[in-house]
């Protein structure tokens, strides 16, 4: 019985890591924090790739976390408030009483089309 369990965690774990594949933050250009880290940290040698790893370490895994937590869900709002405009709002259809008619249901739908395109930009790499 206990392998059974153990063989279900294994099985739950390899598929968090294969959907883990599409998400958004393994993308690099969702990355700014790390990217930033990257950049300013470029240790040549090896020994001094060991000597930095009790501070790297830490500071890419906050980087991480902030590039995961912060930053992309925060750049992802202007992206998501777009395409809510382009669909939602502009370019209205018809005549000036057709708009009359359909602004309630317009003013309705706009957040939960808002928030479900920023849901989806943040979890998965949408361009």
């Amino acid at each position: 019985m206990k392998y059974r369990k153990n063989t279900q965690y294994f099985c739950l774990l390899f598929l968090v890591f294969l959907m883990a594949q599409g998400c958004a933050i393994v993308d690099k250009k969702n990355r700014r924090a790390l990217n930033l880290l990257d950049d300013v940290i470029q240790i040549e040698s090896t020994a001094g790739k060991i000597c930095a790893a009790p501070i790297i370490v830490p500071v890419g895994t906050g980087a991480g976390l902030l590039d995961m937590i912060v930053v992309h869900p925060i750049v992802s709002v202007p992206k998501a408030a777009d395409d809510t405009l382009d669909l939602i709002w502009r370019d209205p259809q018809g005549s000036d009483f057709r708009q009359i008619l359909i602004f309630v249901p317009k003013l309705i739908v706009t957040p939960f089309y808002f928030s479900g395109d920023w849901v989806l930009r943040v979890l998965f790499p949408i361009d």
